[in-house]
Formats: C-alpha cells, sequence, structure tokens
C-alpha cells in the first residue's frame, strides 16, 4: 500500500485581526505562496491519503508552516497513525515531495519505506544523473500519461537507471537508500526545450 502527504496554501483577503499571532489554532500570516500570491496572508493544510487518493488524516497549519518540519511531524508520528487503521512496519510506501528529503527527515523514517524526489540542493543529485548518463544503461520505461496522446501533444517516453547513494554520514550513512534517475523522450530532443540536458532529469529517493 503507499500513503501519500503533501501540503498547500489557501491565500485570504480582508480583515484578519481576529487571526493573530495572540490566538489559539492556525495563524494567518504570510509565508510561501503555492499559489503565488505573496500579497496575501494565507493557511496552509496537510492532508495524509491512502491508495486511490482516499483522506486519513489532515489538519489546518499556521500560514508560514515549513513542509520540511511538517513532514518530520509525519514522518515521527506515522508509525503509530498507521497502526490505528491495521498497518504496521512494512506494510506501506510513505510518498511526499522533495521537502521530505532532509537529513534529519531522512534519519527519522526508521523502518518506513519511503519515495520522494531528491532536491538539486544535494550534491549527490547531479552526481547521480552524471553516473547515470555516463553508464547510459537505461530501463525503458514507455509512456507514464494518465490521459491518452494525441498527435498535438504525444506522450514523452520514460526511461531511468538505479543505483544506490550515500547522504550524510554516522547513523544516516547507514540506511540503505537508492536513486532512480529519469528521463524522458524530450531529453533526446534539445530543440525542445533550452534547459540543460542535467535539469530535464529528475532523481528520485527511495528506501
Amino acid at each position: 500500500m503507499t500513503i501519500s502527504y503533501d501540503t498547500t496554501s489557501a491565500s485570504v483577503w480582508g480583515s484578519c485581526e481576529l487571526f493573530g499571532e495572540e490566538t489559539d489554532g492556525p495563524h494567518l500570516t504570510e509565508g510561501h505562496s503555492k499559489d503565488h500570491r505573496p500579497d496575501l496572508k494565507q493557511f496552509m493544510t496537510e492532508l495524509l491519503c491512502v491508495d486511490m487518493g482516499i483522506p486519513i488524516f489532515g489538519q489546518i497549519l499556521d500560514g508560514n508552516a515549513s513542509d520540511k518540519e511538517s513532514n518530520h511531524r509525519i514522518l515521527k508520528s506515522i508509525a503509530s497513525l498507521m497502526k490505528e487503521h491495521g498497518l504496521g512496519e512494512g506494510a506501506f510506501i510513505y510518498i511526499a515531495d522533495s521537502a521530505m528529503v532532509t537529513t534529519k527527515n531522512l534519519a527519522a523514517p526508521g523502518h518506513t519505506r519511503f519515495i520522494s524526489r531528491l532536491p538539486a540542493t544535494f550534491s549527490v543529485c547531479d552526481t547521480s544523473i552524471h553516473e547515470a548518463v555516463d553508464r547510459a544503461q537505461w530501463i525503458e520505461i514507455g509512456s507514464l500519461n494518465e490521459v491518452p496522446d494525441s498527435r498535438r501533444r504525444p506522450a514523452a517516453s520514460c526511461q531511468a537507471a538505479e543505483s544506490t547513494v550515500t547522504i550524510g554520514t554516522g547513523l544516516l550513512s547507514s540506511i540503505p537508500m537508492h536513486w532512480t534517475s529519469m528521463t524522458s523522450s524530450c531529453v533526446l530532443s534539445p530543440e525542445k526545450t533550452k534547459a540543460p540536458p542535467e535539469r530535464r532529469r529528475r532523481v528520485f529517493l527511495y528506501s
């Protein structure tokens, strides 16, 4: 079973004095606006879903809540959360965006398996991409498009390469982690994009 976690922001406008720092509950305040409205105050919502997008946990957060800290909080409590639904360790895979990948968060899962995108801020991201390109041993995956392709918008054909990676030192480096570098047919046609080749690939981390 897979479970996915994500947060999003909701912008507000008008008078917000009743929901300032001195009140209980989530605070309406400035934060990273995911709907590109940094001029407005906001609150955050988080949602944990199981297969087919069925929500099992969610709540409202402060407008300036950190995705990295939210992931850490969920990772620390996920075992007990899933136990309430009859799932023990190893019975599920935690899926989250790149905010999950910090040295602090990677040390938190324990025996929880996960899939996330490795941020380019980690030097091993570029190293993994160049390693995959140099090896040139791509695994053909095919189209991952959820809707039928058309003549005007043909679906990209995807390929992947896998290996292991070490992030951090000490306890963290002893946790087995693997990466998959994903590429698509658009990478093989540089004229379709102005982005450099290493930025047209994504690295996904899993354990």
